[in-house]
């Protein structure tokens, strides 16, 4: 069957807002609408968009990498990621940006079904366990259950990057590991508790940058007009030098925390 995908219009867009360009500032205040769904093709999904001129090819790879490890409903990573220009208008330019996925058309359809199975089923029990249905109180209980519920793979984790993976090491480093597999890194626990974030209707980002020097990713959350993060892979490892639920920016930069350039949650995009 096909999957479809989610609209990435307003999180690409709050991203642009923050991208540095050429033109005037006023260039970013309306972003036109963008063509919003992946075509629900595999093993290559395809975009249209439209972008500010002016952006470096680096800032249009960042844009879309960002993008892609939001993406908690794609059961695989993108091994590569590429864009042609298609054509310039005005102050935009038209793109098609395409993914590439290292498995099968069959396994990425059947994946994407159980990831999505998945989900669902871990988010209606939060919801049932929850001791309220306060946003913090599903958030804990999210937290807990996506920390609690895969083992974190350290091989996969030394060779995240080398470029010498198999197949399904692609799947483990996504919320497919996590929630199906159980078997996970930094990228799958924190793309999990976005899809599961996604589902209880919390507004949830998940951060790429390092953590004392070394990659890694994890979650930013709203609450009310407060920003605060969350490492489910410091709790699943048992790291207990700090309490890694709900942390402020203080704390994160205590911890040596440091973001990517582009690693902004949507809600924040205005305020940098």
């Amino acid at each position: 069957m096909n999957f479809q995908f989610l609209s990435f219009l307003p999180i690409l867009a709050s991203l642009i807002i923050m991208a540095p360009i050429a033109e005037s500032p006023a260039v970013t205040q309306e972003i036109p609408s963008l063509i919003s769904q992946w075509e629900d093709t595999f093993p290559s999904p395809v975009a249209v968009i439209q972008l500010p001129k002016g952006l470096s090819d680096d800032s249009i790879f960042d844009l879309i990498d960002n993008y892609e490890i939001n993406c908690a409903s794609f059961p695989c990573e993108a091994s590569d990621l590429s864009f042609t220009s298609l054509s310039e208008k005005g102050d935009f330019g038209t793109y098609e940006i395409r993914l590439s996925m290292q498995a099968s058309e069959d396994s990425l359809n059947t994946a994407a079904d159980s990831l999505s199975f998945a989900m669902i089923q871990m988010a209606e029990d939060v919801r049932r366990t929850a001791p309220s249905s306060l946003p913090q109180d599903l958030l804990n209980t999210a937290f807990q259950k996506v920390s609690g519920n895969a083992s974190y793979d350290y091989a996969l984790a030394s060779l995240s990057g080398t470029g010498r993976m198999a197949e399904f090491m692609h799947f483990d480093r996504t919320a497919y590991g996590a929630l199906v597999t159980k078997n996970t890194v930094c990228t799958g626990y924190s793309r999990a508790l976005k899809g599961i974030c996604d589902q209880l209707g919390i507004p949830c980002w998940v951060i790429i940058g390092t953590k004392k020097g070394i990659a890694h990713s994890w979650n930013a959350v709203k609450l009310g007009d407060q920003t605060s993060y969350i490492d489910c892979t410091a709790a699943a490892v048992g790291e207990l030098e700090f309490d890694p639920f709900l942390f402020d920016k203080a704390l994160a930069d205590r911890y040596q925390y440091s973001p990517a350039l582009y690693s902004i949650p949507p809600w924040e995009s205005g305020s940098r």
